[in-house]
């Protein structure tokens, strides 16, 4: 078996996650990452993405969320060779995805700071990951919460 039979990538389309949307609505609530929710009676769904290719991408996933009033997490990896944060039109992306009442969060990869900054202990790749989300935090001009 292929892997893309595996996965059955053709089923990755606008309107299949509009109906898996959908069929998840009709059980559960959605949250951002609200620890109150969370630990809740309730049936919830955190839903997160992680962005390593496409913010592009991302902001249409947004917007149709924004459509069924659902809220997400969009975690941010700063090493993705998809894309550049400091370019204006990708800066934008990540507005635009804010803008829709979503939140944002780091997507870290300790590996880079452990391949490419030569770092070694736990507290060294600590301060990397803190250095990238205060490095978010003053890019955006937000609260990064969650990593």
């Amino acid at each position: 078996m292929k892997l893309s039979d595996q996965y059955r990538y053709n089923d990755f389309t606008e309107k299949n996650y509009r109906y898996i949307l959908e069929q998840l609505l009709k059980e559960y609530e959605f949250s951002k990452y609200d620890y109150e929710k969370i630990f809740s009676d309730k049936k919830i769904v955190l839903l997160r993405h992680d962005l390593d290719t496409s913010l592009l991408r991302a902001v249409r996933l947004a917007e149709i969320e924004k459509e069924y009033q659902i809220q997400s997490t969009y975690f941010i990896y700063l090493q993705s060779t998809g894309y550049n944060i400091f370019e204006a039109g990708q800066y934008k992306a990540v507005m635009d995805i804010m803008d829709k009442g979503h939140e944002i969060g780091l997507h870290f990869d300790y590996g880079f700071c452990k391949q490419c900054r030569n770092m070694k202990t736990r507290d060294e790749i600590e301060q990397c990951a803190v250095e990238e989300k205060e490095l978010l935090e003053k890019l955006f001009g937000i609260k990064i919460r969650v990593m």
